[in-house]
């Protein structure tokens, strides 16, 4: 993980589908309510010339036609942008990291794929799905983000059933015994 002169916030999630997006947009909307200049840093989904892909910097629509986005990638930045946030995607993660910095008071990493935070997060929040139990310790790297999270949020719990919010729980509870 590269380190940052800036606070990292990483949204991470357990398993696709869990929500880590929405949790990413609320959160970058309160650190703005907050004062903040927040920049976000996409996980890249680098599907063409990575050569062209190495640095990419959205800032409004106009900018997925500049850099040639694919549908999936479109939707994964537009409500950022929606929100007047700049998003920063590619490959080159030294660079974008170098070029954020200039830009934020704090970066927040939107994981996508489930991957790995590729800065090093001063926090670390994983989303965790309730109507998936057990999703937390039996995918990969899902599991890794569990084990790695500062805050995990339990996601769908209006939905989900008693039990299985429960469970959830439970693995929140024996993870928090093992580090202590």
């Amino acid at each position: 993980m590269l380190k940052s002169k800036k606070p990292v916030i990483s949204v991470c999630a357990v398993r696709t589908g869990c929500g880590k997006s929405q949790a990413s947009r609320a959160i970058a909307k309160i650190l703005r309510g907050k004062g903040k200049k927040v920049i976000i840093v996409r996980h890249p989904m680098p599907y063409g010339n990575l050569l062209k892909q190495k640095i990419q910097r959205f800032s409004s629509f106009d900018d997925f036609k500049k850099y040639n986005t694919t549908i999936e990638e479109q939707e994964e930045y537009e409500k950022h942008i929606e929100n007047g946030f700049i998003v920063y995607a590619g490959v080159d993660y030294k660079e974008i990291l170098n070029k954020a910095e200039k830009e934020a008071d704090i970066i927040l990493w939107d994981g996508g794929n489930n991957d790995f935070p590729f800065y090093k997060p001063n926090l670390n929040i994983v989303v965790a799905d309730a109507l998936r139990p057990n999703h937390e310790l039996t995918y990969y790297p899902g599991f890794i983000n569990f084990l790695s999270a500062d805050i995990i949020i339990i996601n769908k719990v209006n939905t989900a059933e008693k039990e299985d919010v429960k469970l959830v729980e439970k693995q929140i509870i024996q993870l928090l015994k093992m580090v202590e």
